[in-house]
């Protein structure tokens, strides 16, 4: 697997801590990034956000005073234009090795690379092409079949096809319950 070049991603780093803030950048430029940006809360990073594009943002949980890392990254979801799933990617735990973050990003970017048809379509609301590019990912015997499994039912939902988006949840029951408005199929 050829190294992942890190140098042209815009980075936010939401951590209340100095010593993690710190810690995070010095070794997201040790894997060769360049653009870092670190904010100490999440109105910061909020209005960071607002100002600005960002390829990544890593989010601690625990940001003091304020809101939660979860709940800063649900309103940075109306704010990031492009995102697998407008949820968080990954979750990693403190304390980490330099090895561990480069790996766990390096996994996601090599998914986002690899998914980048259906994501893109799901970014520009083509949810009927974003389902098609699922179905072929699972036809394929894609590695990413758990996410490509979540993301159909996810996509049925939005095309309102609920019988096949319950009937999915029922053979799965990993899958998110989708249940239709007012309970009607």
């Amino acid at each position: 697997m050829a190294d992942i070049d890190y140098s042209q991603n815009a980075i936010l780093v939401v951590e209340h801590t100095e010593v993690y803030r710190g810690i995070l950048k010095k070794i997201l430029m040790d894997i060769g990034a360049n653009d870092i940006r670190v904010t100490s809360t999440g109105k910061e990073a909020i209005a960071s956000c607002q100002e600005n594009q960002y390829d990544i943002v890593f989010c601690d949980f625990d940001l003091g005073r304020g809101k939660t890392g979860l709940q800063v990254l649900e309103e940075l979801r109306f704010i990031v234009l492009s995102c697998l799933e407008h949820k968080p990617n990954i979750f990693i735990t403190k304390p980490f090795t330099h090895n561990d973050l480069k790996s766990r990003l390096d996994k996601v970017f090599q998914q986002q690379n690899h998914l980048r048809k259906t994501v893109a379509a799901m970014d520009n609301q083509e949810f009927k092409a974003a389902l098609f590019y699922c179905e072929q990912e699972l036809k394929a015997g894609t590695r990413y079949e758990i996410w490509c499994l979540k993301t159909r039912c996810e996509l049925l939902f939005k095309l309102k096809a609920y019988e096949a988006c319950i009937i999915l949840g029922l053979t799965f029951s990993w899958v998110r319950p989708c249940v239709p408005p007012n309970n009607t199929i």
